[in-house]
């Protein structure tokens, strides 16, 4: 019984926020910001993706940034290898590093970001990197190193100081 109730309280959320009414989607972000779980992720920046609202974008955004449940984290890397979020991966790579959640078994990803993208979205996944702080073991990052190394030619030269500091920072922690 109680977990139909809850199923029936998830699926009026994911209504509100899939409605074309503002203050409906608007209850339903307080909603998640109150009692949110991560499965809400995909409905959410689905509808940060496609909405025109700059308060509802907002409203998300700030709701991103306050997740502090590292369930999320497949979600938010999932969604920033889907070629479908182009358009928002440097927000989505912002909240990253504004949760201060624990990305660090993700680290290739941003590796690849940092190399195969823009500067504006190399920066941010650079700023990710550069947050973390410890790894697990002496090898932990030799995949990433041996990762940029390979990649040194793709490297554009506006961001050539940021692959010399990750490189610096990966080969010292």
């Amino acid at each position: 019984m109680n977990n139909d109730l809850n199923e029936k309280k998830d699926n009026l959320i994911i209504e509100k926020l899939n409605s074309s009414n503002e203050s409906k989607i608007n209850e339903a972000i307080a909603e998640i910001r109150q009692n949110g779980k991560p499965e809400f992720f995909p409905h959410m920046i689905n509808l940060y993706k496609n909405s025109s609202s700059y308060i509802v974008k907002q409203q998300l955004f700030d709701t991103f940034i306050d997740i502090k449940d590292v369930n999320v984290i497949p979600y938010i890397v999932q969604t920033l290898k889907n070629p479908e979020y182009k358009n928002i991966k440097k927000d989505l790579l912002n909240i990253c590093w504004q949760t201060s959640l624990d990305f660090i078994d993700y680290v290739d990803i941003f590796i690849e970001i940092f190399i195969f993208d823009d500067f504006e979205t190399a920066f941010e996944a650079f700023t990710i990197i550069d947050c973390i702080d410890n790894k697990p073991d002496t090898h932990f990052f030799q995949k990433s190193i041996d990762l940029l190394i390979s990649n040194t030619e793709n490297i554009k030269e506006n961001k050539q100081f940021l692959f010399e500091e990750i490189l610096n920072k990966l080969n010292n922690l």
